[in-house]
């Protein structure tokens, strides 16, 4: 059964979430302007309610949560790892970009490991 006011409902919350990206850089400085960009930028919530609706109205019933695990970490943290380790050595240690955790510091493996590990950990292996 398709629930077509769900996709209307889930194309508006795209165009909000779109929206709200485009928001960055203006100058929000009156109460109406502040509502407005709330408004907008509110719409990932709105995309994850209706994540939450389909998966329990569809999903739920045959929902295996070791297998959901097992799929996760296959498709989503396998990948991050090898690609986030291949961007730090790449970046860090074949250019020698300098980053800023390791002003001031001998440059050791211990130095490296440290910087890799919080990397990892914050998802900012790029940035």
């Amino acid at each position: 059964m398709r629930l077509n006011y769900f996709d209307y409902f889930r194309a508006i919350a795209i165009l909000f979430i779109v929206a709200g990206h485009s928001l960055t850089g203006w100058n929000i400085d009156t109460l109406p302007e502040k509502v407005f960009a709330n408004i907008i930028t509110g719409g990932t919530s709105l995309f994850v309610f209706i994540s939450g609706f389909f998966f329990h109205h569809i999903f739920y019933k045959n929902f295996e949560y070791i297998i959901f695990m097992k799929k996760k970490i296959e498709n989503v943290l396998v990948p991050y790892i090898v690609l986030s380790t291949l961007a730090f050595f790449i970046i860090v240690i074949y250019l020698g970009v300098d980053c800023f955790n390791l002003v001031n510091q001998s440059g050791g493996f211990l130095d490296y490991f440290t910087l890799y590990a919080k990397h990892l950990y914050s998802g900012r292996v790029l940035t």
